[in-house]
């Protein structure tokens, strides 16, 4: 009785796109439902069961649509999500960070569009269901009621497990996700320097893989490869250290230095003037107020603001001295910026070539042993093979959301009214 287009619209192989016109003509629509189960010439022969015949013939393209729904909502749910992620990561609109968010935000876009097409189908039906109760009862009222509230419960009933099944389908992406994350975690803890191996399964062809691999690794060109990266790593740790070497050794120091004793002098003018102020202000405030004639608290205030502009004076000749000191040491780069840039450059590519050197000395000897020991395939697979499992939850989705829709179409040949099964009367 539901009017059922197709819940949503996969992106897939012409051929699938092709099966699923043919899905949806003769399952998913109600109409065509009782056509397939009421009409039809049939030449009766006496020696055969023709009920029979007909439950054979309409039972095999019932299987054959529900493998056709099957796989394409698997491709939806699956195959659609991945390869999109995959088609976005190499046209560079996604770095490989970034994919996992995207599958979930795909994902979530694909429950939305089944949320929306159970209130589309349920709209849509329900109206061409009661106007049918309509159209065939006509005056016959109380046959014409009891169709109206079929249409009603049967859609009502539809509705709230279609619902359901969007819900299911969260909980299937996530456990795509959470075993996407897991495998992973597999090819990334035990052979993260050779994710050619990620996709095979043979253990021959595993191990086949690594020596190849290796061998290129740790040819003169490969451990060149790996050092640089490590250089590359460590470059940013050892750039403090140069620049220091490079501004003592350079003409800005003695530049800094006499900036730095001028900023000293400063300084101390600044807090020696500063505190004069100070005592003055206090003199003056324990001069007006009496303090030594009234009570005491009054002498007590004028210390305390003697103390309050003591600290002031200290904080804000602190703050002069360290922005000369930064102003005077950018001035002094400055005056000296080439032989400082020329300085960093040779002293850092002294240090890459000591680092490239010791590298290469060390890397070379141990590397085929260490590559192969960073890619243990046989844990891998006996990681990846703890994942698997005998199930497969958009398969059982998908199967689920397929019955739902056929018996949801089940209407009664003999009156064409919608049949309500026993489930929906127990919501």
């Amino acid at each position: 009785s539901v009017t059922s287009p197709l819940v949503y619209q996969p992106k897939m192989m012409p051929l699938l796109s092709s099966a699923l016109l043919l899905a949806t003509a003769i399952c998913f629509q109600p109409s065509a439902g009782a056509l397939l189960r009421t009409r039809g010439q049939v030449v009766e022969d006496p020696e055969e069961d023709v009920v029979k015949k007909i439950q054979e013939k309409w039972g095999k393209m019932d299987d054959f649509v529900e493998i056709l729904f099957t796989m394409a909502c698997k491709w939806k749910n699956g195959n659609d999500v991945n390869g999109l992620a995959a088609e976005k990561l190499k046209g560079g609109d996604l770095k490989g960070s970034e994919v996992t968010k995207f599958k979930a935000k795909t994902q979530a876009k694909n429950v939305q569009q089944l949320k929306a097409a159970c209130g589309n189908i349920v709209g849509r039906g329900k109206k061409k269901c009661r106007q049918g109760c309509a159209d065939r009862w006509g005056v016959a009222m109380t046959k014409r009621d009891s169709c109206d509230e079929k249409c009603v419960e049967s859609y009502d009933y539809f509705e709230n497990q279609c619902m359901t099944k969007a819900a299911n389908l969260e909980q299937v992406y996530k456990m795509k996700l959470d075993r996407a994350a897991a495998r992973k975690q597999c090819h990334e803890g035990h052979c993260p320097n050779i994710p050619t191996t990620w996709m095979m399964t043979k253990a021959r062809a595993m191990n086949r893989e690594v020596k190849k691999q290796c061998k290129s690794q740790c040819n003169e060109k490969g451990i060149k490869a790996q050092c640089e990266k490590k250089w590359l790593a460590k470059e940013n740790y050892v750039l403090p250290s140069v620049e220091s070497a490079c501004f003592s050794d350079g003409k800005v120091k003695e530049c800094f230095g006499k900036k730095k004793t001028s900023a000293k002098d400063d300084q101390k003018k600044c807090a020696t003037d500063g505190t004069k102020t100070c005592k003055e202000q206090a003199e003056k405030c324990n001069k007006k107020g009496k303090t030594d004639k009234t009570f005491k608290d009054a002498k007590g205030f004028c210390d305390e603001r003697k103390t309050l502009c003591e600290e002031q004076v200290t904080e804000n000749c602190n703050k002069e001295f360290k922005t000369a000191l930064e102003d005077g040491q950018a001035e002094c780069e400055k005056d000296d910026e080439k032989d400082l840039a020329d300085c960093k450059e040779k002293t850092l590519k002294e240090e890459e070539d000591k680092a490239m050197k010791k590298c290469t000395g060390t890397q070379g000897p141990k590397c085929d042993e260490k590559c192969k020991k960073s890619c243990d395939t046989k844990a891998m697979s006996k990681c990846l093979k703890n994942l698997e499992s005998e199930s497969d939850e958009a398969e059982i989705f998908c199967k689920d959301f397929w019955r739902l829709l056929h018996d949801s179409a089940e209407i009664d040949p003999a009156t064409g009214d919608p049949v309500v099964f026993l489930s929906s009367k127990k919501q």
